[in-house]
């Protein structure tokens, strides 16, 4: 893809991306803000209310056929958190306007976009009642049914056994159900007005011609926002242990969540490596805990772990009788022990190089994988190329896994079971 970068205004930035191959435009004005726990829960309220109204369509109803007139127009919001960053979202599709008869059709698309972030529906400070009570209660719902996946649920116990909720690491991304009781119309109002004034950075990627489009943008989205601040996005955990937690759940599988630390984050090079070291451990069924702890020893339903590159943690988890706890905790350690003693081979490095691999060229084709990538490297003040980022997996050696995996170390675990197991 060819690359052009304008700058809108001091603290915004443009950011073009031309590819024919895609016959629709993507696109993402993504908001930087400070990380605060209460934010979480407003910015959910906050998106759906965005989504399906503004001041010039006020209701879900009018919204849709708006939306509808532009072709299927999709506009949704997402929020995202890690280390002291927050990054709320705005993203926008619409069909490419040569398969269009108006003319002033990408015009409609964006000045609709525009609406929804700026031009909200709020009358006397505050947003429309019914539409804030509709929003809350599909919040309130969201949050209730996360505590209903068992996996999900010892996860979040797990982080939060190393941070307290309220911090990023351990945050739940559905919000927090006393925060939403708490919060009224005209403080919403506040939360809204601290987004649209915050720095922001607009993703556009498709068949697209420059010049054109930094004119249109710059009708829209030239905006005088704060000053532009560096909030940090990784925080590695320490590498004191914690001890373990149980927490009981009438469910009919125990859940075990185990933390590791890596002293490695996104913007450290061995990122790379880690992300390969884990996939070899957890990542899908050909890895070793798979084979070793399922399948030879059949000590589990299903297991696999996740590097987290924010906060330079591995964590695995696993479905199990609650009886097999110490002997899953002891046979994961020896699965990790065998990397660090160089005990797999030079076919599984490669196969799991080339899956990266093939999923790194996936985002070629999906434009909205693609954005979202270059934000994330964006975050963390790393340069974003595809191809480069092809090189740096393909580079990874079995040497450099192992030393990587001399600094993974036991941190803590988290057990969900049933009382009296």
């Amino acid at each position: 893809m060819n690359r052009k970068i304008t700058k809108l205004s001091p603290h915004c930035r443009l950011i073009l991306e031309k590819d024919k191959k895609f016959k629709y435009i993507g696109m993402e004005i993504v908001f930087k803000t400070k990380y605060r726990y209460e934010d979480i829960t407003a910015y959910r309220v906050l998106s759906k209310i965005l989504t399906n109204t503004s001041k010039k369509y006020p209701s879900i109803l009018k919204m849709s056929q708006k939306k509808d007139e532009l072709f299927d127009v999709d506009i949704g919001f997402s929020h995202s958190f890690f280390g002291k960053l927050s990054l709320l979202k705005c993203s926008c599709s619409y069909v490419h306007p040569s398969y269009v008869d108006d003319k002033d059709y990408e015009t409609k698309v964006l000045q609709l976009v525009h609406d929804c972030l700026f031009d909200a529906n709020i009358h006397q400070n505050q947003f429309n009642e019914e539409m804030f009570q509709i929003a809350k209660d599909l919040v309130y719902n969201d949050i209730l049914i996360q505590k209903d996946n068992a996996s999900a649920h010892a996860i979040l116990e797990l982080l939060q056994n190393v941070g307290s909720k309220r911090q990023a690491i351990a945050a739940s991304i559905r919000g927090d159900k006393n925060v939403l009781k708490k919060l009224d119309c005209k403080q919403l109002v506040a939360y809204y007005q601290k987004m649209i004034a915050s720095p922001f950075d607009i993703y556009i990627v498709g068949d697209i011609q420059y010049e054109p489009m930094i004119r249109l943008i710059k009708q829209f989205f030239v905006k005088k926002t704060v000053n532009k601040k560096n909030y940090i996005p990784a925080l590695p955990l320490s590498t004191s242990i914690v001890s373990p937690k149980i927490v009981h759940k009438n469910i009919l599988q125990t859940r075990l969540a185990i933390l590791y630390t890596t002293q490695k984050v996104f913007s450290d090079k061995e990122s790379y490596a880690l992300r390969i070291l884990n996939d070899i451990l957890g990542g899908g069924m050909q890895s070793k805990l798979f084979l070793e702890v399922r399948e030879k020893k059949g000590l589990c339903y299903s297991i696999s772990s996740t590097y987290n590159s924010s906060y330079g943690y591995l964590l695995i988890h696993t479905g199990i009788q609650a009886k097999n706890v110490k002997q899953v905790l002891q046979e994961v350690q020896k699965q990790l022990d065998a990397i660090k003693e160089g005990k797999f081979t030079q076919k599984e490095v490669q196969r799991s190089v080339d899956s990266f691999c093939r999923g790194i060229q996936s985002y070629k084709d999906d434009c909205f994988a693609y954005i979202d990538l270059h934000v994330r490297y964006a975050s963390f003040h790393q340069p974003f190329d595809l191809e480069d980022i092809l090189v740096q997996y393909q580079q990874v050696t079995k040497k450099q896994i192992m030393e990587v995996a001399q600094n993974i170390q036991y941190k803590t675990h988290a057990v969900l079971t049933k009382k009296g197991e």
